[in-house]
């Protein structure tokens, strides 16, 4: 194998004239079209007219657009105990940490749909953020993970599976009280019912990796590590951090070496304390559109791109009862205003100094400013409004490359794509709902699919039955997406799926029914959006066994192997599996497809 690749790169003709195509390549922006109206309260439309980008002499490359969003964290803490007097608790040093994001800005996405001239390109799905975590992880490499994933919000490394929990319905008590009044978490709660993973520093001992640092009952200590290098990512303004580098916007030269004031004017994400009690994160969530969708990754140059792009962002609150002394944190349905994925972590706050007595933490994440809310908790009531916070972006950008292209490629460029063919992959999406502890489950999930690609089901805990509490607590319960403590949907503990097997126009797609072991997640996976797996069979991606088989379920089954005539049929999908687990699960499940458009690079006309 390298002995070709050697003769081959000795055959390429080199030269500085031939370096690049390219005369020059500038990013550009437009703004969203909402005018900085947002209705940040549950699901905020945002959208793009994408027609006005256009230069008769210039070139446009979709597979390098991206977004930014202005992102806007609050939290405030309560500290009314049952029977004592409610009042906003003032943050202290360290509460940067008491609040960050889930792993990926893909999780502020719960839909989108793309029109382009005319026609439906890309059509909305629910939870496509769930199949997108998939995606990326199946992709990235290390090194991507290292220098990308600060940037998309995935972290410099990956959560840790180590530091998950999980508490049935019988161990999420309150001592007194019910929700969301004057109630105080039950010492035996530890970090939220159902699945948890929010503890960014050791619960006890030290440790410096994540991993367990002190003898004890298996993984007692270990933390997330992956949460907190998001944690870590925005910088503290707060005066009383007295950071070394970084201060406030009176900080002056002889005392660090920038302040809010430069940090503004490179836009970059801060943390501050607003009207006492309100602790304020500004952050800028970057996402690229060919993660978003696979047909923007296939698009070739164009001219223009006559398209509108309409995305759907989770936003909304979530109060969550704890008890500062302890650490100890429960949330309830009732109390979470997202739609379908909270993409917010509240960390729990035993992992921070124990003079935060507090009874309770709500926290909202908005577009741009907060609107005015009513949240009431432990007998306060949070307006978000109040914190008097302003995202220095006050729209929605859509980032873009123009490219001039040299004359004697642009010519021919232009003449030879005027019908160019693409093909790229759709998704389709489906929620199966409360598939009973050891049943099984066979059903028909699409109809009338052509070129179906694969299927990909991924499990979790019930939402009938996640974070239920015992009764007379008024707490309801929730899907692990919704839950401010788990970062599912990169979560999924290990839910097992036996005698698994997906049928297309009644053919099984696996010879066997299968119990699905690592071993079978790499055979019909390993090839999967990898750039190199099919020619040179170099293969990436950062789901190992480890985070498989314990807390990282996905099933993917390849269906692209077939007749082109059976291909190009519409035919049904059906998948049976049994649950093997002791709980009720939910699944998410995606059907990939093939799609094939054609383009005029000169007028950005889709046929």
């Amino acid at each position: 194998m390298s002995d070709n690749f050697e003769f081959e790169k000795s055959c390429i003709p080199q030269g500085s004239n031939i370096e690049t195509p390219y005369v020059s390549k500038n990013y550009q922006y437009i703004n969203d079209i909402n005018n900085s109206a947002y209705t940040n309260t549950s699901l905020s439309l945002v959208q793009f007219d994408l027609t006005s980008i256009y230069n008769s002499t210039k070139l446009t490359n979709p597979s390098e657009c991206y977004l930014a969003i202005p992102i806007t964290m609050v939290s405030v803490y309560t500290t009314g105990y049952a029977g004592g007097t409610p009042a906003l608790g003032v943050p202290i040093a360290g509460s940067v940490y008491s609040t960050g994001m889930k792993p990926g800005y893909w999780n502020l996405i719960q839909g989108a749909d793309v029109q382009w001239s005319g026609k439906q390109l890309e059509q909305y799905q629910q939870n496509i953020n769930a199949y997108i975590s998939y995606k990326m992880l199946s992709d990235m490499s290390i090194t991507d993970l290292k220098q990308l994933g600060p940037t998309l919000g995935l972290g410099s490394q990956l959560d840790n599976f180590q530091s998950a929990r999980f508490n049935g319905s019988a161990a999420a008590t309150f001592t007194t009280g019910t929700y969301p009044g004057t109630a105080v978490a039950a010492t035996n709660s530890i970090g939220g019912n159902g699945i948890c993973n929010n503890a960014p520093f050791a619960l006890t001992g030290n440790s410096n990796a994540g991993d367990q640092g002190a003898f004890g009952a298996e993984y007692e200590s270990a933390y997330n590590n992956g949460l907190y290098s998001r944690l870590s990512r925005i910088i503290s303004t707060d005066i009383s951090n007295n950071q070394f580098m970084v201060g406030t916007a009176s900080s002056t030269s002889t005392t660090v070496i920038t302040n809010v004031t430069n940090l503004v004017k490179e836009f970059r994400p801060y943390y501050t304390v607003l009207n006492t009690n309100y602790m304020v994160w500004y952050d800028i969530a970057l996402i690229r559109l060919c993660d978003l969708f696979d047909s923007f990754k296939n698009l070739p140059l164009t001219k223009r791109m006559d398209s509108t792009l309409r995305i759907y962002v989770n936003t909304g609150s979530v109060a969550s009862v704890a008890n500062g002394s302890a650490g100890l944190m429960l949330t309830s349905g009732s109390g979470i205003s997202f739609t379908n994925t909270c993409p917010l972590i509240q960390c729990a706050l035993k992992t921070l100094p124990s003079t935060v007595a507090a009874t309770g933490i709500v926290s909202g994440l908005f577009i741009g400013t907060p609107p005015a809310t009513s949240i009431s908790l432990c007998g306060s009531t949070i307006n978000f409004a109040s914190a008097g916070a302003a995202h220095f972006m006050s729209n929605c950008r859509f980032y873009f490359p123009q490219i001039e292209l040299k004359p004697n490629k642009l010519i021919p460029y232009l003449s030879e794509n005027r019908s160019k063919q693409i093909c790229f992959t759709s998704v389709l999406s489906n929620q199966l709902n409360n598939i009973g502890a050891g049943s099984t489950f066979s059903q028909l999930i699409q109809s009338g699919v052509t070129k179906v690609k694969s299927v990909i089901i991924i499990p979790f805990v019930s939402a009938a039955t996640h974070g239920l509490s015992v009764s007379g607590t008024s707490i309801t319960s929730f899907s692990p997406l919704l839950s401010p403590f788990s970062i599912a949907p990169n979560e999924t503990g290990p839910i097992s799926l036996i005698n698994l097997n997906v049928s297309i126009g009644g053919v099984n797609m696996l010879q066997n029914v299968l119990s699905y072991s690592f071993e079978n997640f790499l055979q019909q996976s390993l090839l999967f959006n990898n750039i190199n797996g099919a020619q040179v069979g170099i293969t990436c991606g950062l789901i190992s066994q480890d985070m498989w088989t314990n807390n990282y379920r996905v099933y993917y089954v390849d269906c692209s192997r077939a007749n082109l005539a059976d291909l190009n049929s519409s035919r049904n999908v059906n998948v049976s599996f049994t649950n093997n687990s002791l709980q009720s699960i939910d699944c998410l499940v995606f059907t990939e497809y093939y799609r094939d458009v054609v383009i005029d690079v000169e007028t950005g006309i889709i046929n």
